[in-house]
C-alpha cells in the first residue's frame, strides 16, 4: 500500500480526471495487479458469492483514486463470527491506499487521519457504532463520508466558542456481526460472509510483510 501524510484534495491526477471525462489515458494500466488480487483472494479466501472477490479487488484498487469521484461507496462485511470478515480486512490493509485498520481507535484520531491523508479506513466489529461512548460521532463520520463534500464540524475540546470543520470523504470498509443500520448499509456494497469448509484457504495467514505486496 501507499502511504502519504497530506492529501491533495484539491487536485486530484489530471491523466485519471481526463480519463473519468472520456479523454485518453497515456499511462500503462497494470492489468496484472488486478489478476494478481483476484489470484492472492481465490487463494486465501472462500467467498459465499464466489463473484464477491472481483468486487473486493476493484474496490481495493479504485481506493488509489476515489478523490475523481463525488462518491465512493463502503465495503460492507456481514457474517458470523470465523466467518472470514476481519481476514478480508487483513488483506485490503496490504493493498489499499493510505490503510488504517482499527477496532477501537479513538473517533478523534479518525477525524484527523481522514482529514489530512484521506486514509482508508478498515473497521472492524462495527458494534462499536452501538456500544462506543463516541458512537454518535462515528456515526458522524460515516454518514458524510461517501461523498466527496463530506464534512462534519466540531466544537474544539481547548475552546469551546471555535467550531473545527473536518473532511470526511474517504473509502472505508466495515466488518460486522450484525447487520448494519439502513443509512449505512444504502450508502455501501455489502457482502456476506459465511464460516468456509475449506480448510485450505481457512488456513492461509495474510501477511502484511509477505513478498507477494512488494511487487
Amino acid at each position: 500500500p501507499i502511504h502519504i501524510d497530506q492529501f491533495n484534495r484539491d487536485e486530484p491526477d489530471d491523466q485519471i480526471s481526463s480519463f473519468i471525462s472520456g479523454g485518453k489515458l497515456t499511462i500503462g494500466l497494470k492489468s496484472d495487479v488486478y489478476d494478481l488480487l483476484l489470484g492472492e483472494l481465490d487463494k486465501s479466501i472462500d467467498f459465499y458469492n464466489s463473484d464477491d472477490k472481483y468486487i473486493v479487488a476493484i474496490w481495493a484498487i479504485g481506493t488509489y483514486f476515489f478523490s475523481v469521484f463525488q462518491t465512493y461507496p463502503y465495503l460492507v462485511l456481514s457474517g458470523s463470527r470465523g466467518s472470514g470478515k476481519t481476514k478480508v480486512l487483513d488483506f485490503l490493509n496490504c493493498v489499499v491506499f493510505n490503510p488504517v485498520k482499527c477496532g477501537n481507535t479513538s473517533v478523534s484520531s479518525l477525524f484527523s487521519l481522514i482529514d489530512s491523508g484521506r486514509s482508508t479506513i478498515l473497521l472492524d466489529e462495527a458494534e462499536m457504532l452501538k456500544n462506543s461512548e463516541e458512537a454518535g460521532d462515528l456515526k458522524r463520520i460515516l454518514n458524510m463520508g461517501y461523498k466527496s463534500d463530506g464534512v462534519v464540524m466540531r466544537t474544539n475540546k481547548d475552546n469551546a466558542m471555535a467550531v473545527e470543520t473536518f473532511q470526511t470523504y474517504s473509502p472505508k470498509a466495515i466488518a460486522s456481526i450484525n447487520k448494519v443500520d439502513e443509512t449505512l448499509s444504502s450508502r455501501g456494497i455489502t457482502i456476506t460472509m459465511i464460516k468456509t469448509g475449506d480448510k485450505k484457504r481457512g488456513n492461509v495467514v495474510i501477511r502484511k510483510d509477505s513478498w507477494i505486496w512488494g511487487v
